[in-house]
């Protein structure tokens, strides 16, 4: 996985994630993830994980409510190499306030 903090794909700085897997002797591109609610400045990808069958993204400029920059994190299934990335829940603070930056 490599994030993309700054593609415009789904609006100026709103981020993506890029998947890849290892066919032979070459890394191919096997997805482009974006979060479902993408929006200008969110910079979806600015941090990336992987555990077992999960994969964790980080939103750090998320505008979360009536809270400018609070922050979310996106939690996808993946279940190598069969499966595509499937979304199971945004992960939100329960206090969040303005530039919390939660997903950073």
């Amino acid at each position: 996985m490599v994030g993309a903090p700054f593609d415009d794909d789904a609006g100026e700085d709103a981020g993506a994630v890029y998947l890849f897997e290892l066919q032979g002797n070459n890394w191919v591109q096997k997805a482009k993830i974006k979060a479902s609610d993408a929006a200008t400045n969110d910079q979806f990808g600015a941090a990336v994980a992987m555990v077992g069958g999960y994969i964790i993204i980080g939103s750090p400029y998320d505008d979360y409510g009536k809270y400018n920059g609070a922050g979310s994190a996106y939690l996808f299934s993946y279940y190598y190499p069969d499966d595509m990335p499937e979304l199971i829940t945004k992960l939100t603070p329960n206090n969040p306030k303005n530039g919390d930056q939660f997903g950073k």
